[in-house]
């Protein structure tokens, strides 16, 4: 948490603020040792209005991974060369009960993965960016703060549900609008869009090589290139800045999402047809 803490403390944030004297909102949280039942993980979304992606069942394969892979423990031992009966200081029965239980959890629970999938497409709806760090921080601008509160009900209700224990942890602060805080977040934004540019070009180039057939797929990166450029536009009027040095990758990315959009019209048309 110290270099979080650094990194947060170079935003001047309030705690308290309007939507004419703030930026947006500086926004962290923790979902690294969360496990919730699926059912429940399905009530909240639908309570609080976040949609809920992913698959109602997990194979056996990947709850025993993730079973035998939360069991850790650290024994220290003396071994010699004529150590070669059963250790009573080792009782491996203890780890397969462990292991039994945490597998029957798996089958039925979400873990930290599903639940970070869900909130990281909850997080491209606020138009957040992440700050440069290792850690869950981001910048939500100022035209989606009323989500961060639902975002919050999301962390805290997972909490209450956690079959984990150690505790989730969410907080938010605003941040003030000023020149100098304006220069930092736009420097956060231009980093942050950078990735997100060459992550779009990477993924649209590879569904042109490979010839994808599929037009949902396709459909849906046309969507997030789309989403990507409101995303500019909404943060430039914020920070009152013309964020001119991404305008060449876009204008690339804009001929993929072109390039897509032909591809997914005549797939669909073949289908129709």
């Amino acid at each position: 948490m110290t270099n979080q803490n650094n990194n947060l403390s170079n935003f001047m944030a309030v705690k308290n603020g309007d939507n004419e004297d703030v930026l947006g909102k500086l926004l962290y949280f923790s979902l690294s040792n969360v496990l919730v039942y699926k059912d429940k993980l399905q009530e909240i979304c639908s309570a609080i209005g976040i949609p809920y992606t992913g698959k109602t069942q997990v194979s056996n394969i990947n709850a025993f991974r993730s079973a035998t892979g939360d069991i850790h423990d650290r024994t220290t031992e003396d071994v010699w060369y004529d150590n070669i009966y059963h250790d009573p200081n080792v009782d491996p029965y203890t780890y397969c009960q462990q292991a039994i239980s945490l597998f029957e959890k798996y089958k039925i629970c979400a873990g930290s993965r599903h639940i970070e999938t869900i909130a990281d497409n909850y997080l491209l709806q606020m138009q957040a960016i992440s700050v440069q760090i290792y850690g869950r921080i981001y910048i939500v601008p100022r035209n989606n703060m009323d989500k961060v509160t639902l975002f919050e009900d999301f962390i805290e209700a997972l909490n209450e549900h956690n079959q984990n224990p150690k505790p989730l942890d969410v907080n938010s602060m605003f941040i003030v609008d000023d020149e100098k805080q304006r220069t930092k977040m736009a420097n956060e934004f231009y980093h942050s869009v950078r990735k997100e540019i060459e992550t779009y070009q990477e993924r649209a180039q590879y569904l042109i090589n490979t010839n994808s057939q599929s037009a949902a797929v396709m459909n849906r990166w046309i969507t997030k290139i789309d989403a990507l450029e409101v995303k500019k536009q909404q943060y430039e009027d914020i920070l009152q800045r013309d964020f001119y040095e991404l305008n060449d990758e876009l204008s690339t990315l804009r001929m993929f999402s072109q390039e897509l959009q032909v591809r997914s019209r005549n797939i669909q048309k073949i289908k129709a047809a």
